[in-house]
């Protein structure tokens, strides 16, 4: 690992441990971009969005498990990095899983539009709004993982991430309904989320920052 830089380090740790997982994400994500282009179903769309945004966050999660399992910890806190900086590297390691995935979104979905010219108006009045929408999905799994992690014990590492990914996306189901019974536009709904989400997701980084300085391994 590069003591340097090892935050930097940490992440590409994590990447590294949950490679298999997030291969999978990747071909579901590119099955799903291939099944909009050869359909142009406005039905497929927001399922191909969702999985270029959320999949590969929560797949990443599940790496704690694994590292759980291999008493990585242990190890690690004896490496010249700080308790501080192996949070930070799982917080942004959720962000970068969230948006590496957005420029094959933006291609599919202009292809799409190209070959499908029905998709265009669909497309054009969707894409903010399903991106802000789902992106709230892995920044909230990620605001309820991360502590639950660290104070049940990362060996329930894939149970957690299900939990956790339904919690996030049950949040995201009741406040659009929500804020369709109040009549709020799409792009509001959208807005509120992403805000509750992200602050969400600031609360849950201190809380898990406490919660692993004082973690005795």
């Amino acid at each position: 690992m590069n003591t340097n830089k090892p935050i930097k380090g940490l992440i590409r740790f994590s990447f590294n441990s949950a490679s298999g997982n997030l291969l999978i994400g990747a071909i579901a994500c590119f099955a799903l971009g291939l099944a909009l282009l050869i359909t142009g179903s406005n039905t497929v769309y927001p399922f191909f969005v969702a999985s270029a945004i959320a999949f590969l966050p929560m797949f990443l999660m599940t790496g704690t498990g694994g590292n759980a399992t291999s008493k990585w910890e242990r190890f690690q806190i004896s490496m010249p990095v700080r308790r501080k900086d192996v949070v930070s590297s799982l917080y942004l390691g959720i962000i970068i899983a969230s948006i590496v995935g957005v420029p094959f979104l933006l291609l599919v979905s202009g292809l799409s539009v190209v070959l499908h010219e029905s998709l265009l108006d669909y497309v054009a009045s969707t894409v903010i709004e399903n991106f802000m929408t789902f992106l709230g999905v892995p920044l909230l799994s990620g605001a309820l993982f991360y502590p639950l992690a660290f104070t049940i014990g990362e060996n329930k590492g894939e149970a957690l991430v299900i939990v956790c990914s339904f919690g996030a996306i049950g949040f995201v189901i009741f406040a659009s309904w929500l804020g369709g019974m109040a009549n709020l536009t799409g792009n509001t709904i959208s807005v509120l989320i992403i805000a509750i989400s992200a602050i969400s997701f600031a609360v849950s980084y201190a809380i898990t920052n406490t919660i692993y300085a004082k973690k005795d391994f």
